[in-house]
Parts: C-alpha cells; structure tokens; sequence
C-alpha cells in the first residue's frame, strides 16, 4: 500500500511472471490509488412505529404477550440493487408497547447509502429474532416527508412507521 501511494501519480505496475515463459509475455498488472468521494452530509431521525405486530401467539382466545422490538436499515449495493447490506441495528425497545420509539439516530449518508440519495434502503422490523416487516424508501423520500409504507412479512396489518 505504501509504494502505491508513494508512486508517481500514485500508480504502480508490474510484469505478469509465469514459470518458463519469457519476461513480459504475460502482461503487466496496473494499480492505481483513488481518493473516495466523503460526504460530511449527516442524516438525524427517529423512528416511531404505530400497531406494529410485536405480539407473541397466545393459546385460545386470549392475545400473547408483547414482544421486543428492534430494527436493522439496510441499503442496496451499487453493484446490483436486488442485495442489501446491513448498515445498522437500533436498540431494542420494550416489550411494553405496540407503538414503538426508538432513539434519535445521527449517521453519515455516505453510511447510510452511500452517499446517493436514490440508493434504495430497507428498514426490516424484528420481535426477538422473526421478522415482522420491512419499509422500503431512499434518502431523498425521507427528506420530503415521504410517508413510510410498513410491509408485513405474515399477513395483513395497520402497521404505521
């Protein structure tokens, strides 16, 4: 790494070497150093849930107990927009409530999405370890207020977040 950034240019290259054949028969392998792009773009939020379906199966006619509830954001690969890496995980919250609150958030877009407003991002909802759902948005839909639409992952629920 040192003699890449140290190089001219910060660039570097070397003869590709196979036993028995001739030097530079086999090409030259080019490495060259580039700065990232940083956003110093910082995105704070919260996020509060309303009927979330943290409620543990109950036997006969009566309603389970309220679970934990937690949350990991996700955001999509540049390389192809159907994968998603996990960023963060909230902290977990209750299990007193169905509407959930979960602290203030401070992070770096480029953290967040990669510093691209339209970079797709997944908030997955979890009781304990099953998921509950997801929310599907980008950075730009969140800045406008975007209403965020809760999908569930079993069923049909009024979910709000």
């Amino acid at each position: 790494m040192a003699e890449i950034m140290g190089a001219q240019s910060q660039s570097i290259s070397k003869d590709l070497v196979h036993e028995g054949a001739k030097p530079g028969s086999r090409g030259k392998l080019i490495v060259r150093a580039e700065s990232l792009a940083e956003s110093n773009i910082w995105a704070q939020f919260r996020i509060q849930c309303q009927n979330m379906p943290n409620i543990a199966p109950g036997c006969l006619c009566f309603s389970g107990d309220l679970l934990p509830i937690r949350y990991e954001w996700h955001r999509s690969s540049s390389v192809n927009a159907n994968v998603y890496s996990k960023v963060f995980e909230s902290e977990v919250v209750g299990p007193m409530s169905r509407h959930p609150r979960f602290l203030e958030q401070k992070r770096s877009t480029v953290a967040l999405a990669n510093a691209d407003p339209n970079t797709s991002i997944r908030i997955i909802f979890f009781a304990i370890q099953e998921r509950l759902g997801y929310c599907q948005t980008t950075m730009n839909e969140l800045e406008r207020g975007t209403p965020l639409q809760f999908v569930a992952a079993h069923g049909q629920t009024n979910a709000q977040v």
